[in-house]
């Protein structure tokens, strides 16, 4: 769930910077992380199931190559992407209050987009 999210958050991300609305330096800087950051995951097909789960039947799944972040996504990635497109930032109101809402912290329960 973690990865489609941060996928998802990414993707709009970059789609963002193609918008009306210009990145400072800071935000290019933060962009240019995040790219750096990424890996890239060769595509192919692999069995998933059982493993010790009797109720899990095994079965043949086939990915496309993607890329994807080394890292979770930060607060401060998250933001910026409110930012950009001119959305209100969430969680505001615990900015200061509780230390994981830090901007270098993971985004984790990052709830009503």
């Amino acid at each position: 769930m973690c990865v489609k999210l941060f996928l998802f958050l990414f993707y709009i991300l970059v789609q963002s910077c193609n918008s009306q609305k210009k990145a400072t330096p800071e935000q290019e800087q933060i962009l240019e992380t995040a790219k750096t950051n990424f890996v890239f995951v060769e595509g192919g097909t692999f069995t998933m199931g059982k493993n010790g789960v009797s109720i899990a039947r095994e079965h043949q799944v086939t990915l496309d190559s993607y890329s994807i972040s080394k890292y979770e996504t930060t607060w401060k990635e998250f933001d910026l992407y409110f930012i950009l497109n001119g959305k209100e930032i969430i969680n505001s109101q615990y900015r200061g209050h509780l230390q994981d809402h830090g901007p270098n912290y993971a985004a984790k329960k990052a709830h009503g987009f």
